[in-house]
């Protein structure tokens, strides 16, 4: 049953970044397709780092997933929104701009949810991890 909610889940979070989020605020198709590509490929990682670690499919791992979902794209469409408005000559001027524009916010972002993460894996403040 968990199984079938943990795909359920991460399709339906991989379809609103498809149809919602990146389709409406990415007006540019290439990015558009970058972005889901990057969202995409991530999750195929995460899920064959489960299967090679033998984690088992539960209620924290089907959390992590759609979190990374979230994640993923957040950080993806914030480079690439940043990359398609900076202007430059060529792509690798552009790409060097965006990057030092946006790179070390989203490090920061990336950073701090990386603590927080780590902060509950350690203390186990919710019960659920308990019972898991």
């Amino acid at each position: 049953m968990i199984t079938y909610e943990t795909y359920r889940n991460v399709s339906l979070s991989i379809l609103c970044v498809l149809c919602a989020a990146s389709a409406l605020l990415l007006a540019h198709f290439k990015s558009f397709l970058l972005v889901f590509l990057c969202v995409l490929l991530s999750i195929i990682d995460v899920g064959g780092f489960m299967h090679f670690w033998n984690l088992t499919i539960d209620v924290i791992s089907c959390v992590n997933l759609v979190i990374a979902v979230g994640l993923c794209v957040d950080y993806a469409a914030h480079i690439a929104h940043t990359f398609m408005v900076t202007s430059g000559e060529n792509g690798n001027e552009k790409a060097i701009k965006a990057l030092a524009d946006i790179g070390p916010a989203v490090f920061d972002r990336f950073s701090i949810n990386n603590l927080k993460f780590r902060f509950v894996e350690k203390w186990h403040f919710f019960e659920i991890f308990d019972y898991f």
